[in-house]
């Protein structure tokens, strides 16, 4: 039989897109207390480690608890504010009358949207009924649970949902009809789960330009059907056309790119030329698994900077992609400083205010009010705040209309 030789975005995409297709209960967690924690009769840090551990405990089915699902509604009023401070400050919004439309990537559980419209139903009003809100997902059980969720809400009329995978809009699929309109990305926690490729410098050459670099391909082994990397001359056009944009990538021996991410921004103002992003994820991971099975396979790719985390169902690590069970989560760090010249080069004809902050300083900045009701009673500690730590946010947003 012949052997399977793919890509390694598209490797990676096939593995993200069976750890999806589980039950959303498996991927997402929600929390199993039902209503909102109550931070503020916390104790501080101490018991908001027990409280999770516990939550951990009550619902173990190998998933995470993401900001989103811990910090409801704090964290998402927080995004909604971010979206109505710059919406309502952009040059474009003179008529006050220019129709808005959302698109979050990877909604999870729907939680995020419910929470954003409600608070912008609460708070603006005016700007909520020019809202149009909507979901995009690969997933089949989080779109189902997605449309189940908010279509059972005041704010069914308001959203839609589209599933559909974003390598096919890093390749020049419209995510959106093109439209003038006023139009705000959200990604939250989606970019470390977005495939990446690598590349590496050919071998004996110290140049980094492109002709001297190679791309990853993986192989298929015929005689026990396990796959191995395989490095050949940079030949993809999505990948030639990122670097020209990120030529910082070819400046490292060996290094994880995050094609899908990049390819998607590259085209986005291209058909909403009125787009703002706001992207919060993992800026870093531990160097050494902390949770590595004392009897995990060795190694099998080549270590590469950005080295992704890999978590299995059963909550072990593993070294890497290669030696892992299929489903397993692939959870990338995401350099947010590349990311933002990458953004300066791409958009270079789309004027935009790009900033990078810690995600305690974006929710600090955005959302005073909310941090307060994360506080403890007794400390003033707000695991919202000081949990996450190696999380970052970026937002690219339209000039404001005082500028």
């Amino acid at each position: 039989w012949l052997a399977i030789i793919m890509i390694l975005r598209k490797f990676i995409g096939q593995r993200m897109g069976s750890y999806y297709a589980q039950s959303a209960d498996a991927v997402v967690g929600s929390s199993p207390m039902g209503d909102p924690i109550q931070f503020r009769r916390l104790w501080g840090e101490y018991h908001w480690k027990r409280v999770l551990d516990q939550m951990y405990r009550q619902d173990n089915n190998g998933h995470w608890f993401t900001p989103v699902e811990l910090f409801r509604p704090y964290y998402s009023n927080t995004v909604a504010n971010c979206i109505a401070q710059h919406t309502k400050d952009s040059t474009t919004q003179a008529h006050g009358d220019t129709p808005i439309d959302i698109l979050e990537l990877g909604g999870g559980r729907g939680t995020n949207a419910i929470a954003v419209l409600d608070h912008l139903k609460q708070t603006e009003p005016e700007l909520y009924e020019r809202v149009k809100y909507t979901i995009l997902d690969a997933s089949p059980t989080l779109h189902k649970l997605q449309k189940d969720r908010l279509l059972a809400t005041d704010h069914a009329k308001k959203v839609s949902f589209i599933r559909q995978d974003l390598a096919l809009v890093a390749d020049g699929k419209t995510l959106l009809p093109p439209s003038e309109n006023i139009t705000f990305v959200v990604a939250l926690e989606v970019l470390d789960n977005l495939p990446h490729d690598k590349i590496r410098t050919r071998a004996g050459s110290q140049k980094n330009t492109q002709q001297y670099l190679e791309q990853c391909t993986v192989k298929q082994n015929r005689k026990d059907g396990s796959w191995e990397e395989h490095f050949v001359p940079l030949a993809d056009p999505l990948i030639q056309k990122i670097l020209r944009c990120a030529p910082s990538y070819a400046y490292n021996s060996a290094t994880w790119v995050p094609i899908i991410a990049l390819g998607l921004l590259h085209e986005l103002p291209r058909y909403r030329p009125n787009v703002q992003v706001l992207l919060a994820d993992f800026d870093w991971f531990p160097e050494e698994p902390p949770n590595l099975q004392a009897n995990a396979p060795p190694r099998k790719s080549l270590l590469a900077q950005e080295e992704p985390l890999i978590k299995a169902m059963d909550d072990f690590d593993y070294e890497c992609y290669l030696s892992a069970p299929l489903l397993s989560d692939i959870l990338f760090p995401t350099n947010f400083l590349r990311m933002k010249e990458f953004l300066k080069r791409s958009w270079g004809d789309f004027d935009r205010d790009i900033k990078v902050r810690k995600q305690a300083e974006f929710l600090i900045h955005y959302g005073p009010e909310q941090v307060d009701q994360t506080e403890s009673w007794l400390t003033g500690y707000s695991p919202m705040i000081h949990d996450y730590s190696n999380t970052t946010v970026l937002t690219a947003t339209l000039p404001s209309s005082e500028q």
